[in-house]
This record gives structure tokens, sequence and C-alpha cells, in this order.
């Protein structure tokens, strides 16, 4: 997205879907693939922070609550924002789902793919 969002500025590239299951914010008018008739097609970016295992639970709790408070400067949201990104902040526990669920689903795509390392 952010690269491509300067040339959809200029008129020289016209979106014809975005590849996340949901519209983005940015380009509320472009669909997704989802409604262009892909449901399952989804090649979101995400961006985590992760700590050693083992990490106390209250240190996590302090990183995240830091982490939340720097992610609520208008500023940084404002930039964010504009450059196609949309900001969440998520629970360790669910993320660690969310990593297993996207895991499995890249895993089982590369197996039906036929995909090898050389």
């Amino acid at each position: 997205m952010l690269a491509a969002l300067p040339f959809i500025a200029a008129r020289k590239l016209i979106p014809l879907a975005v590849t996340s299951r949901k519209r983005a914010a940015i380009l509320p008018r472009v669909p997704a693939l989802a409604e262009s008739g892909v449901p399952e097609f989804d090649t979101s970016g995400w961006w985590g922070i992760f700590a050693p295992a083992g990490t106390p639970h209250d240190a996590v709790e302090r990183m995240r609550a830091e982490i939340g408070r720097i992610l609520t400067a208008q500023a940084l949201r404002e930039r964010l924002t504009g450059e196609g990104f949309e900001i969440a902040l998520t629970a360790p526990e669910p993320f660690a789902a969310f990593l297993r669920e996207d895991s499995a689903r890249w895993a089982r795509i590369v197996r039906q793919a036929g995909i090898t390392l050389e």
C-alpha cells in the first residue's frame, strides 16, 4: 500500500482491489478481493513486537501499555494512517492465536502450491 499510494494520488495507478479481507480505511472506495469473488484471499501485512519466551507477564503488560501510549500520539497516528497503516493494539493471547492461524494458513498455501526450498 505504502509504495502504491503516491501513484494512486497522482492518478498514474488505478487500484482495482486491496488484498486484505476488508477495505482499507485510506481507500474506502476500493473493494477488497473478498468482495470481488475471492473470499479467502488475504495477504494483509502486519507488524508485531515480540519478547523472549518466558518474559514475565507483568513486563509484557508494561511494554504493551507503553506501546499503547505511544500509538495514541496524534502525530504518529496521523502519519501511520496517512501511509495506509491501520493501528491495532492486541493483547498477547489473541496475537499468539493470530500467529498460529496465520502460520498454519501460509503452511497450507505453500504445501498446496508445491513450493519447496532450493
